[in-house]
């Protein structure tokens, strides 16, 4: 019994310490920040659940010391701690929230950014397809298929941009209808 309650009690500081680490290190991009958003939704939603395993270890400790089974001081400093260590980790859970959602901001500026760039990019590179393009008979055969190869493949390094910034608009239910300037080249 001793081991298991020691076992519990230990999971439950190691889940803190987990969760807290996530939450606190500054999401680097979307797909962090969406990760963070989510662990922290997760873990508001199991408050209830984590704390109900709190009783139950006390309990065990209690039936321990009942019955005189020796005890390590440090589990007894532990199960001590627990009240302050559940405190601490609900007060880093609305610190996490009011920081994740100012990153949520600021990522969204940074992405809508992007898309107006993306979209001025599009229209650029279609214009200069329209401009230099291979459409004169004196361009030349292999010449022609060399631009025209060019254009294919910054055409693909322009959908793949599209492709992450609609990634990006995922984490905010935005939606970004794929450039016309670029399909219809």
């Amino acid at each position: 019994m001793n081991g298991n309650a020691w076992a519990e009690l230990t999971n439950i500081f190691e889940m803190f310490e987990r969760k807290t680490e996530k939450l606190t290190t500054p999401p680097r991009d979307l797909e962090q920040l969406s990760e963070c958003l989510n662990i922290l939704t997760q873990t508001q939603g199991d408050l209830s659940i984590i704390e109900s395993q709190f009783q139950p270890i006390h309990d065990q400790y209690v039936i321990l010391e009942k019955y005189e089974v020796a005890v390590k001081p440090e589990e007894k400093q532990r199960l001590e701690d627990l009240p302050l260590a559940w405190n601490k980790f609900q007060k880093t859970l609305v610190e996490a929230e009011k920081y994740l959602h100012e990153m949520k901001s600021k990522f969204k500026a940074e992405l809508l950014s992007s898309v107006e760039d993306l979209a001025r990019s599009a229209v650029a590179l279609k214009e200069d397809f329209g401009s230099r393009g291979p459409f004169s008979i004196s361009f030349g055969i292999e010449k022609a298929f060399k631009s025209i190869n060019d254009y294919r493949h910054l055409i693909s390094v322009f959908s793949n941009n599209e492709r992450n910034i609609q990634r990006g608009l995922s984490v905010f239910k935005m939606e970004h209808m794929p450039s016309k300037d670029i399909n219809g080249t």
